[in-house]
């Protein structure tokens, strides 16, 4: 409004000058004359003002235009992705309930479904005011106490499971991954915990062979996920260099369908690329379908990293593991130690580490509980450390 006013002024005075000036310039131009050529002076200014504001406001347009159609393909990707998840639920339920000669428990579809469209809802919702570093909650968890938990039979857990599920008791834990030695926190790994009607907590030693028997873990590690999508973009908007693992389950890899849309939907938002490692165990990713490994290069190509967890073997092809974007590798400190003194006795405790310097990926030392062991590795350059010794894992706000 301003910049119109200021161009209106300048108009009136280029326009009073040219009323002024050219009958003294040209005497023989008679007074109207001299009008005529203020008035055409005006409506040059005028229409080349119009003709500026026009292309601005196309240009502002253009780019308003492009944002929605963004914010449409991205909203769209999610809703393909919700269908392909609550697909999976229902097919998953639908064949436990045969093999078990009864019919669908519609029930529990129909609260799946819900939870999900829930979540999906979330990805875009303005955040809620947390902890100014965005560190995991101090609050205090209350796990179920274990002649309590001895009490339940699997279809005991299976209904608490089913119910967490249904009634958003899913919650997201984080664990601190720190550099060695200076023990900062680097990065955090997400894991799922499970609250029954009494806010109690299920351990995942206790719940998940039984989920992933009766096809649920699919759906707990898919809540997981969007909800680490909701951190990630949290932390983006506050500017703060922090990572996060995410574990994808071998019934997701497993899944080509769903998996196919899965990498679609991170498609659409790789701009989380640099805070999130997608993780996998060793033994999940070993002699993969040639149409699943090639979804994990797609990922690795849009800037996603990945993690190899329960590393039960070093003899590895390194050159192979970097050049499938594999940037972290997660090993406990007994094998580590084994390993390296077998295979790099000439070399010293570093050995291993050089190896694995050359093709860019870091070691995370796992299962870290006292300093005694910390004591014994950091001859050897370990990257990151993680374990009670530096934080168990708890809530996240």
């Amino acid at each position: 409004m301003t910049l119109h006013s200021v161009l209106i002024v300048f108009y009136l005075a280029a326009a009073a000058a040219a009323a002024h000036y050219l009958p003294v310039a040209l005497p023989k131009l008679a007074a109207p004359a001299g009008l005529v050529w203020a008035a055409a002076a005006l409506a040059l200014f005028a229409i080349g003002h119009a003709t500026v504001a026009v292309l601005r406001q196309r240009r502002v347009l253009g780019r308003e235009v492009k944002a929605l159609k963004d914010a449409h393909g991205k909203v769209m990707r999610e809703l393909s992705y919700a269908r392909a998840e609550v697909v999976q639920i229902h097919d998953a339920l639908s064949a436990a309930a045969e093999a078990k000669g009864s019919a669908p428990r519609l029930r529990d579809v129909a609260n799946e479904v819900q939870t999900l469209r829930r979540e999906i809802a979330r990805l875009n919702e303005p955040e809620p005011e947390a902890d100014p570093d965005g560190d995991p909650d101090d609050r205090a968890v209350t796990p179920m106490a274990p002649d309590e938990l001895a009490m339940l039979d699997d279809d005991a857990i299976l209904d608490i499971v089913r119910e967490a599920i249904a009634t958003d008791r899913v919650d997201l834990y984080l664990q601190p991954i720190v550099s060695l030695p200076q023990r900062k926190h680097r990065f955090y790994e997400c894991f799922s915990r499970i609250r029954d009607r009494d806010d109690n907590l299920i351990g995942p030693d206790a719940y998940l062979a039984i989920a992933e028997q009766e096809g649920l873990i699919a759906a707990v590690d898919n809540i997981l996920l969007i909800r680490c999508v909701q951190l990630v973009r949290k932390v983006q908007q506050r500017r703060r260099n922090v990572g996060f693992f995410v574990n994808i389950s071998p019934h997701t890899l497993a899944d080509a369908k769903f998996f196919a849309e899965f990498v679609r939907f991170m498609e659409e938002n790789n701009e989380l690329a640099p805070n999130l490692v997608f993780e996998f165990a060793q033994a999940d990713i070993v002699d993969l379908p040639a149409e699943t490994a090639g979804r994990l290069h797609q990922l690795g190509e849009l800037g996603f990293r990945f993690s190899l967890d329960r590393v039960r073997r070093l003899d590895l092809n390194y050159a192979e593991l970097s050049r499938r974007y594999i940037r972290y590798l997660k090993v406990e400190s007994p094998a580590l130690i084994e390993w390296t003194a077998q295979a790099h006795r000439e070399e010293g405790p570093t050995g291993f580490k050089s190896a694995l310097d050359r093709y860019a990926i870091d070691v995370i030392v796992e299962r870290l509980e006292d300093e005694d062991q910390l004591r014994e590795l950091l001859d050897y350059g370990i990257d990151y450390g993680q374990g009670y010794l530096f934080g168990e894992p708890r809530p996240a706000r």
